[in-house]
């Protein structure tokens, strides 16, 4: 078999497990309402499960995989379909930073407060959501410049954060099921789920920009 076969076959697995994963998200929502404490995410969360961290947390229900499909939409249709009657890709990318700036980003802040899930754990989270914050406004201020190169880039970066919700539960599945699991890994998955992705990216993106820099290489859509 050859090497873009096998690239094809591994992202078309990787893309069934992230599909899989996040029906298995949506579907855990039933215990959530009322919120059972003997399950899954709300495990342990009793003691600080009302006022502020309760409304962020119902609120991110709603966000969060809202800005998961609408970045899963605009990441595959990037150019190619800004003006295509089906899909309006600037419309639909200003819908994406309402979404991740006033909606994610807050209500992950609140989730992540130190004080509410201990400091590692706590620390890694709110870095995450800031870091969304933050890569969805330079898109936005790119995409308003009409630098479209560096837009893709800055709301890809985006995306990869967004996608770090499902690497987080697989990786503490992982541990489960193995029986590997303290609280300290489970902790430092809040890291790794996102850290890991983000300098694969980086390390691919950088390939990517080595290459397209060397005297008679093109490469169209590099990233």
């Amino acid at each position: 078999m050859q090497v873009p076969k096998l690239q094809t076959v591994f992202f078309t697995v990787v893309v069934l497990l992230f599909a899989k994963v996040f029906v298995s998200v949506l579907l855990g929502y039933v215990d959530y309402f009322p919120p059972s404490f003997g399950k899954g995410f709300l495990v342990g969360r009793s003691d600080y499960f009302f006022g502020v961290y309760q409304y962020a947390f119902y609120a991110h229900l709603v966000f969060g995989p809202l800005a998961l499909v609408l970045g899963t939409i605009l990441i595959s249709s990037g150019r190619r379909w800004i003006h295509s009657k089906w899909i309006n890709h600037r419309k639909l990318g200003r819908v994406q930073a309402i979404v991740v700036i006033l909606g994610v980003v807050p209500t992950g802040i609140v989730m992540a407060w130190p004080s509410f899930i201990g400091m590692q754990a706590g620390m890694g989270l709110l870095i995450l959501a800031l870091l969304t914050g933050l890569f969805m406004l330079i898109a936005v201020v790119k995409a308003m410049k009409h630098d479209f190169d560096a837009h893709q880039i800055w709301a890809t970066r985006c995306y990869v954060l967004l996608l770090s919700p499902l690497i987080l539960r697989i990786a503490n599945g992982a541990l489960i099921v193995s029986g590997l699991q303290t609280d300290w890994l489970l902790s430092l998955n809040n890291w790794i789920s996102w850290l890991v992705p983000m300098l694969i990216y980086e390390y691919r993106h950088f390939q990517t920009a080595s290459i397209v820099e060397k005297p008679g290489h093109t490469l169209k859509g590099a990233i």
